[in-house]
């Protein structure tokens, strides 16, 4: 149970909140700890989130920043910034048309967010005059469906991984990209990796065949890579060279549609799930 209690008291989720968010296995020791999921992660606080953001697929924070989280939600090419304290939207900010809008990731002097397709738009975070300030970035990935993606500061590149890709059909893997920013602003694709998903279990046991990812966020003071899955309820944690260790599992009558996953400047972890049949969106808040 060594490597269990490591997890649990490292990722700093131990809450005495009696709501119970999700369930926490290691992959090394799932057959030890698979009747032994008594330790549970508990959310510290709840957000019911406006009409505007019932189907929201992405959110994050500006470096340094604890109270505005910024959202995209999967119809409208816009971005909106949500106080925590005010529980309000307090801006929004149009970067594109309709489309299927994704995931957001931002390096502090941009936010890029991510459409289904594999198109990225960035813009500056000051946000003035957006429209006219949006790049497009086509063409940088292999044809395929995508929902993560996140801001890498060891390298300053965003990673991108496939949510269904033509290449890793018929095998247990997911492929990822990692893409430079360049001093322009331009991006362009400095790599690809494979995430082998050999030895990752399900709820009940038995082996992943495939997982379909719809977020990602890396905890730069864990220096871990939290990868969100809405279809499979779970959270894979990968280390830094993509790797997987350990596997939450989240509470399906809890989660609607988990969709976003961020961290604060204080480590907290966020996680955003769309409306669904619930009554409203929710953006769950946890300790750090």
């Amino acid at each position: 149970m060594k490597l269990f209690l490591n997890l649990i008291l490292g990722l700093g989720f131990i809450s005495c909140q009696s709501q119970s968010a999700g369930k926490v296995e290691s992959i090394s020791e799932k057959e030890n700890n698979k009747n032994e999921r008594q330790d549970t992660l508990a959310y510290e606080r709840v957000y019911a989130l406006p009409t505007e953001l019932d189907e929201i697929s992405g959110i994050t924070f500006l470096p340094g920043n604890l109270d505005v989280i910024y959202a995209v939600q999967d119809e409208e090419g816009i971005l909106y910034a949500y106080s925590l304290s005010q529980t309000e939207i307090i801006g929004q900010y149009k970067f594109a048309g309709k489309g299927d809008f994704e995931e957001i990731a931002t390096d502090g002097e941009s936010f890029y967010v991510l459409e289904s397709k594999g198109t990225i738009y960035s813009f500056p975070v000051d946000l003035k005059d957006t429209e006219n300030k949006v790049k497009i970035h086509i063409d940088l990935l292999q044809k395929g469906e995508y929902e993560s993606m996140a801001y890498d500061p060891q390298d300053e590149s965003l990673m991108v991984v496939c949510k269904e890709c033509k290449q890793d059909k018929g095998s247990p893997q997911l492929t990822a990209y990692r893409l430079s920013i360049l001093e322009n602003g331009d991006l362009s694709l400095k790599n690809k990796t494979i995430v082998s998903l050999e030895g990752v279990t399900s709820a009940n046991g038995k082996p992943v065949k495939n997982l379909k990812p719809s977020a990602l966020v890396k905890n730069n003071l864990q220096k871990k890579w939290f990868l969100l899955s809405s279809i499979d309820k779970n959270i894979l944690i990968l280390d830094t060279e993509f790797k997987p260790i350990e596997t939450i599992f989240l509470d399906k009558n809890q989660f609607q549609q988990p969709e976003g996953i961020t961290f604060d400047a204080q480590q907290k972890m966020y996680i955003s799930s769309e409306k669904n049949n619930a009554e409203n969106a929710m953006l769950f808040q946890f300790k750090n």
